[in-house]
């Protein structure tokens, strides 16, 4: 199995079309289609969108929506110094970064954290698509308007128009960086066996070439032809110095089938 990463939308995806791979869904995309959800997530659909909500009218005050997906990596409590404790409380447990009442051993809980840290990328993700779909809705709208009013590119009053629309025109999500660190280390808890994610993003993959990982030639006929193959432990493709105590999983070797572009 080919699971794209880390994009988890077609929308962000830059791989172009590879036969047979997939997106990885967390657990809440309403389509299946060319998707893998995993069997083993420990959150439920109506509990991931009601901890989603909770989270991410908690992240409001984050300037940067990427930012949110570090929450699941670093330790919560910096972020709920203001928070009232009851919501703080249940949060910290549904994300097992708390012990619940009572004490005893939650084994679920590094599944749930990795869960939600995936969840909360997938929610950074919604927002980077709505506002590209939007901005494009705005662009296409002033071309209809240049059309009707007879404006082409050489107008004096297509630049007029211009600067009122950038001045109305989100900002466009391209270069926006999301917490692919941490999708990683989400990932590598639920891929199954003998998967093999698959990355086009130039950046991370010149992170690993100067992090010293070792490159290959694609071995396996699944793979695309042109792509190279870095394999280490998840820890270590997400940057670490060591796996942490609280992430258990990323001790696993993964395998990325890499495509330059």
């Amino acid at each position: 199995m080919l699971i794209h990463f880390p994009a988890m939308h077609a929308e962000l995806a830059n791989a172009g079309d590879v036969d047979g791979a997939v997106f990885f869904d967390p657990g809440l995309a309403a389509d299946e289609t060319d998707r893998f959800r995993p069997e083993n997530l420990p959150l439920d659909t109506r509990t991931a969108r009601a901890l989603v909500r909770d989270s991410v009218s908690f992240g409001e005050q984050f300037k940067n929506p990427s930012e949110m997906a570090f929450f699941g990596a670093h330790t919560p409590e910096d972020y709920f110094s203001e928070s009232e404790s009851t919501i703080k409380s249940q949060l910290l447990v549904s994300i097992g970064a708390m012990a619940p009442r009572g004490g005893h051993v939650d084994a679920d809980a590094p599944l749930r954290r990795a869960q939600f840290i995936l969840l909360l990328a997938w929610a950074t993700e919604e927002r980077l698509v709505e506002t590209s779909e939007l901005e494009k809705g705005v662009m296409d709208s002033w071309q209809r308007m240049s059309g009707e009013l007879g404006i082409n590119e050489d107008d004096e009053r297509s630049g007029e128009l211009g600067r009122i629309l950038s001045n109305t025109a989100p900002s466009s999500p391209a270069g926006q960086r999301l917490a692919w660190q941490r999708v990683m280390e989400g990932m590598a808890a639920f891929m199954p066996k003998d998967a093999v994610l698959l990355c086009s993003d130039s950046e991370i993959i010149e992170t690993w070439r100067e992090a010293g990982l070792n490159f290959t030639s694609a071995d396996r006929d699944e793979l695309p032809s042109e792509a190279e193959v870095v394999t280490a432990p998840a820890w270590k493709l997400a940057g670490r110095s060591r796996a942490p105590e609280e992430l258990p999983f990323t001790e696993r070797e993964i395998t990325v089938a890499c495509i330059s572009k």
